[in-house]
């Protein structure tokens, strides 16, 4: 949803399902925890949006940071529900399909560096 309440999470609760071939080679029952269906498509919401939401109860305007995988989807999506603009260095490593997919929810992205190491030094820099 687009819609953010400053009282919710910006994941959502995931569902968890048995594994019958799992718990059959483990010899117990193994269940999956399903976060792949989250907006970001991994976990990584949970700890980046609630980390997100308190710099913006803090006064934070905008938001930079650096990663070319689930993290910078994660932040891009949570600037995206809290209406905030990220800028998001990435390293020429970068999956064309990863930096259409931070651009698609509204990130700048900017290809600096061969690894994610020398994107983030030219975000801390």
């Amino acid at each position: 949803s687009s819609v953010w309440k400053m009282d919710r999470p910006l994941h959502v609760v995931t569902p968890l399902v048995h594994s019958s071939a799992l718990s059959q080679l483990a010899g117990r029952d193994v269940f999956l925890k399903l976060e792949n269906v989250q907006p970001s498509g991994s976990f990584k919401i949970r700890g980046i949006g609630r980390t997100m939401q308190e710099a913006v109860k803090n006064g934070a305007k905008e938001f930079v940071g650096s990663s070319g995988g689930n993290a910078g989807m994660a932040m891009a999506v949570a600037a995206k529900q809290l209406k905030k603009k990220l800028t998001i260095f990435i390293p020429t490593s970068t999956l064309p399909f990863m930096i259409e997919k931070l651009k698609a929810e509204g990130a700048i992205v900017v290809v600096a560096g061969s690894n994610w190491n020398e994107a983030n030094q030219v975000v801390v820099a």
